[in-house]
């Protein structure tokens, strides 16, 4: 395994994480279990990213996507940030934008570098 290569899969990997799971946990699931397998290609990881985000995200990989973002904020955010958060997430497909500039303001209050880095967010603003 080339380290130098395998240390460009695993930034864009982070940069890219919560974004593969809007679109599709089956191909979240498939790239960590490429990364496991040692994936030093970052060519490769790209032509999987591409192919994931052509695919149409469900209702449900939307709100896994935001609630695992959310995990980040649900020790210290107010009780109004996790009603706006939850009421939001009622209707994701309508309420897409709007949760991932409030997860993003949220990045922002309360300094997670993390999600700030995330395209998923990023890409919005």
């Amino acid at each position: 395994m080339n380290k130098l290569h395998r240390k460009q899969v695993e930034l864009l990997w982070k940069h890219e994480k919560y974004k593969v799971m809007y679109y599709s946990q089956r191909q979240y699931l498939y790239i960590r279990t490429r990364l496991n397998e040692g994936l030093d290609d970052l060519a490769e990881l790209k032509q999987i990213l591409t192919t994931t985000y052509s695919m149409k995200p469900t209702q449900g990989s939307m709100r896994n996507s935001f609630e695992h973002m959310w995990g980040y904020f649900k020790k210290q955010a107010t009780p109004e940030e996790k009603e706006n958060f939850f009421s939001l997430c009622t209707e994701v497909l309508i309420n897409d934008k709007e949760i991932k500039h409030f997860l993003y303001h949220l990045a922002q209050k309360y300094d997670v570098t993390y999600l700030k880095e995330s395209t998923i967010l990023l890409d919005e603003m």
